[in-house]
């Protein structure tokens, strides 16, 4: 196991699933919504994260936005945005499986299901949700 995001590109992985941290539509924008999407083979670096250890921040590799939330709070949805040097609502940490907020590491990312398209979100830490656990794969 994992206990720490590692260097160079990454898959973002709901545990024991097929499906990944995408930002929707492969978009470039600000703002774009961040949710499950099965892993593609090719053409996926929408799907491909790298850790910024400065700034305890994910980067998309396409877009180079980091994943972010408008408020450190429960079911907020994920998004990618610019990053601000010490926004609390783009800090993270790994560990356990879980990625929870560097401000409250009882908020963690979270799917609402395992349903393609899901926007995930910040949600209460529960140990035993398995749509709270993320594997971290080396692209």
């Amino acid at each position: 196991m994992m206990e720490h995001f590692p260097h160079g590109e990454f898959f973002v992985a709901l545990r024991e699933s097929d499906l990944v941290l995408d930002v929707n539509g492969a978009s470039d924008d600000v703002g774009a919504d961040i949710i499950l999407y099965t892993q593609k083979d090719g053409d996926n670096a929408n799907q491909r994260w790298t850790w910024d250890n400065e700034n305890k921040s994910l980067r998309n590799v396409q877009s180079g936005h980091v994943l972010s939330f408008h408020a450190v709070a429960a079911l907020t949805p994920a998004r990618q945005d610019r990053l601000f040097e010490d926004a609390k609502t783009q800090r993270f940490e790994y560990y356990d499986y879980t990625i929870s907020t560097h401000a409250d590491e009882d908020l963690v990312l979270g799917a609402p299901s395992k349903e393609l398209g899901a926007v995930v979100a910040l949600v209460p830490r529960d140990n035993d949700d398995w749509n709270q656990m993320w594997e971290i794969r080396k692209y």
